[in-house]
């Protein structure tokens, strides 16, 4: 469920075993429960903090019992939420560890997925735009040779934003298209909610404007309907005032934007 970004629906899960977990001590699971809250308190409560203090737990447990798999995913949410804490040379050492366990099992579809990750969590938000667009082409590549849909579904959604990013608008356009159909087919909606906002933005930088209300519409509503990132989702909503400003829609709310700032609570947003 967290490595589709269930977190709610994972969340419910543990709920009835944690106390009970916490006292006998059970290490083998409590390090699992620990990665499971860890990527809940970054994805549905926006709180960094609170969850590196938990996944630290997780990573510590797991270490010491050598449960390499729990290790593997609580590296990958820690690097996660320092990358959304900006702090990007420890994101990137800890998603790097993620990646190395792949590489060592040659597992293609893991490859790709995390490689994206990487470029994503670690280089996009410092401006690292020519890097990212090479990793996460790369990516590609190898989701595409994997065969695996769900490596191709985040692969292309990181490389289109790279696209943005150096500028290569069409580009971007037809790898966020094509991301965003297998996000949909899979129901991976934490990064068809990104690339609905990547399109967006495109959109917007080509001028069309109907499009990019669109898409930016589009992405509030499955974050919406899965209570998935509340920063971005305040985020896509002052972009949304600003697309009717563009299209002279209507005035701007000027208290809803002041509410919709205060509310985002993660750096990169």
């Amino acid at each position: 469920m967290i490595q589709m970004n269930y977190h709610t629906e994972a969340q419910e899960a543990i709920g009835p075993i944690i106390d009970l977990a916490i006292k006998h001590d059970y290490k083998r699971r409590l390090c699992q429960i620990y990665t499971v809250l860890g990527a809940n308190y970054l994805f549905i409560e926006d709180d960094c903090l609170k969850a590196l203090k938990v996944l630290e737990e997780a990573l510590k447990i797991s270490g010491e019992i050598k449960d390499y798999a729990t290790s593997l995913f609580a590296s990958y949410w820690f690097g996660a939420a320092s990358g959304w804490n900006c702090e990007f040379e420890r994101s990137a050492q800890y998603i790097q560890k993620a990646l190395d366990i792949n590489v060592a099992t040659k597992t293609l579809w893991g490859i790709s997925a995390i490689k994206s990750d990487l470029a994503y969590f670690c280089y996009l938000y410092p401006g690292k735009m020519t890097l990212g667009y090479e990793i996460t082409q790369e990516a590609v590549r190898i989701a595409e040779e994997s065969g695996d849909i769900y490596s191709k579904a985040v692969a292309y959604v990181w490389h289109g934003s790279f696209c943005y990013g150096k500028g290569l608008l069409e580009e971007s356009e037809k790898n966020l298209l094509k991301g965003t159909e297998f996000c949909e087919r899979i129901d991976l909606h934490s990064r068809n909610g990104a690339s609905q906002l990547w399109l967006a933005l495109t959109y917007f930088e080509m001028g069309d404007f109907s499009r990019s209300k669109k898409h930016c519409e589009k992405a509030i509503s499955i974050y919406e309907d899965t209570r998935l990132c509340p920063s971005w989702r305040n985020f896509e909503k002052v972009m949304l005032a600003r697309l009717e400003l563009t299209n002279k829609e209507k005035d701007v709310d000027l208290e809803s934007l002041y509410a919709y700032s205060r509310n985002i609570n993660l750096k990169p947003a």
